[in-house]
């Protein structure tokens, strides 16, 4: 079993490495609510799903398609008004097709391997076409075979513009980075921890994300739930079917 750190370090990466290969400016942090539309209840314990796959959503919350990178964040609130203590864990969520089969969620190693390449430069992305447009004029004097243009490519434009553009990509990196801080921060917020005691009169909520086909569009799913009972062996399965579609 995984501990909660290396499960929010999963999902915080997948959703990360998209804000920043988007070359995203700003990222605005938005609350997620239940609507209380399509709850199921057993035993005085509600479940409501509610899917951010669909491209809308998906930029809703996260700002980033999804689903167009094979993500599908399912989101699940659970209210627990009974008089026992349920663990609801974030390995027994499941995401289901048509055909019942079960869609693996992202393991550590995966994220891990994200940050990995993320950390190795994914944060000069965003200022990579302003340094190029900086250094346009720089490259085209030094290419040209004008003594003049040549002569002011080596004395005035190099010692001036690569500063410039040094300067410029070191700004946007740490901006680009400041921006993957405030993603990575709220999409652990919004995660659905690894595994909690949820107390009577307590109610949780939070993302699972799973890896899916991207060639998958439409079609029909089912988020799934299954909770244990504590100290007892019982559990209780909620499922609810999700129809959606892709443009």
């Amino acid at each position: 079993m995984r501990g909660n750190k290396s499960v929010a370090a999963l999902f915080v990466l997948i959703s990360f490495v998209l804000v920043q290969t988007t070359g995203c400016a700003a990222y605005n942090t938005v609350a997620l609510v239940f609507h209380g539309r399509e709850v199921i209840e057993q035993e005085r314990v509600r479940v409501e799903f509610a899917e951010y796959y669909t491209k809308e959503r998906g930029k809703l919350l996260f700002q980033r398609d999804l689903g167009r990178k094979g993500v599908f964040p399912l989101a699940v609130r659970v209210e627990n008004s009974s008089g026992q203590v349920w663990i609801v864990d974030y390995e027994k969520v499941f995401l289901e097709d048509g055909n019942s089969r079960r869609y693996p969620y992202y393991e550590v190693e995966k994220v891990r391997k994200q940050r990995r390449a993320w950390e190795a430069g994914h944060g000069l992305g965003p200022a990579a076409p302003i340094v190029t447009l900086t250094l346009l004029p720089v490259m085209i004097a030094g290419a040209s075979s004008s003594l003049i243009l040549t002569s002011a490519f080596s004395v005035i434009l190099l010692p001036i513009m690569i500063p410039v553009s040094v300067a410029i990509a070191t700004v946007g990196y740490f901006q680009a980075r400041k921006v993957s801080k405030k993603a990575k921060a709220d999409v652990i917020a919004k995660t659905l921890p690894f595994q909690t005691r949820l107390e009577p009169s307590e109610t949780i909520q939070g993302f699972v994300f799973f890896e899916i086909a991207k060639k998958h569009k439409n079609g029909s799913f089912r988020g799934v739930i299954e909770l244990q009972g504590d100290p007892s062996q019982e559990s209780l399965l909620f499922s609810r079917t999700l129809t959606l579609a892709r443009e």
